[in-house]
């Protein structure tokens, strides 16, 4: 490229015109990133914008439009369960960090780490994490306690026993693996195998792409996140719409309005640093329709990365999807 010939579009022209993120996004997935040549050109940008930004914003529209017909309204919260019998050392602490809790909940019997764990978010932190001690008897009080607590992250501590529970009460299956030391849970029951897909794909995402981050190799993380973004709109949304489109709220659909706020918001921190504007604005927007919206002065950027499990990659299931698309496409 040469000033003197101007052989290249504009940088201004190409930002107004398919805005910031659609050539940071052009750039990142390029031969640039690792210094080898690459090409520069509008089209280029065009299709760009056409495969991330467009369907990030369709993702955001759809969600936005059923989700006000039904007064849909979710806990936009962090969940994560803890093994009561794990120590400190085994633990990264970039992990209890971003858990980012508020609230330490022990599952019916006291637990020595809470205290533990207390401590050395005041130390990290400065901040004061509460500790409580919560009866779980009863698998809907797993529930109630989100719905008492609506504004709050919860780290929950307990035995194995006890997160098989309330595995199979929100994931619907028996796959629990109580050998994960921290496990994001949901704040809903999931009840389609479609929704399992989706979240399963995430986590997959999540997990390449925090890897690939890690070494720098940000053309492959970028093709990642892309990746993720076709399976959203064009396998998860479009083949979702009818669930969207029935009558009242029955579990199906309130599984299906949850999974798709609950991975919009997931992709949108994971995203951020590549996309910073697009992501920052769809989730402020977002916050529409939770139950503990942002404060004010919140950013996206002031947001810890999720966390990914691989508790939630199921291979077989990943793979009869992607089967099933091949069929279709022959």
């Amino acid at each position: 490229m040469a000033k003197k010939l101007k052989n290249y579009p504009e940088p201004s022209y190409l930002i107004e015109k398919y805005g910031a993120d659609a050539l940071r996004m052009y750039l990142l997935t390029s031969p640039a990133v690792r210094a080898e040549p690459v090409r520069l050109g509008e089209s280029l940008v065009e299709q760009m914008y056409k495969d991330f930004s467009a369907p990030l914003l369709n993702a955001y529209n759809f969600l936005a439009t059923y989700a006000q017909i039904d007064n849909f309204k979710a806990y936009n919260k962090e969940i994560h369960y803890m093994q009561n019998n794990c120590s400190l050392n085994e633990i990264e602490t970039d992990m209890l960090i971003r858990t980012n809790c508020d609230i330490i909940a022990q599952i019916d019997t006291p637990s020595p780490l809470a205290k533990q764990i207390q401590t050395l978010l005041k130390s990290m932190q400065g901040k004061r994490v509460t500790i409580d001690l919560v009866d779980t008897t009863n698998n809907n009080r797993y529930k109630q306690y989100i719905v008492d607590h609506p504004k709050k992250n919860i780290l929950m501590i307990g035995d194995s026993k006890q997160y098989k529970n309330i595995w199979q009460t929100t994931y619907g299956t028996d796959k629990a693996n109580a050998s994960h030391p921290i496990v994001p849970l949901m704040t809903y029951s999931v009840t389609n195998d479609l929704d399992r897909w989706i979240i399963s794909a995430l986590h997959n995402m999540m997990h390449e792409t925090e890897n690939t981050i890690n070494r720098y190799l940000l053309d492959n993380a970028s093709k990642e996140i892309m990746n993720f973004i076709d399976k959203l709109t064009n396998r998860y949304i479009r083949r979702s719409r009818r669930r969207f489109r029935s009558s009242g709220m029955d579990a199906d659909k309130n599984s299906a309005y949850n999974t798709l706020f609950t991975v919009m918001e997931k992709l949108l921190r994971i995203t951020s640093p590549f996309a910073p504007f697009i992501t920052e604005h769809i989730r402020q927007q977002l916050q529409k329709f939770s139950h503990n919206p942002l404060e004010q002065g919140d950013s996206v950027h002031l947001a810890y990365m999720p966390l990914a499990n691989t508790q939630y990659i199921d291979t077989k299931l990943l793979e009869e999807i992607e089967l099933v698309r091949r069929i279709i496409t022959l």
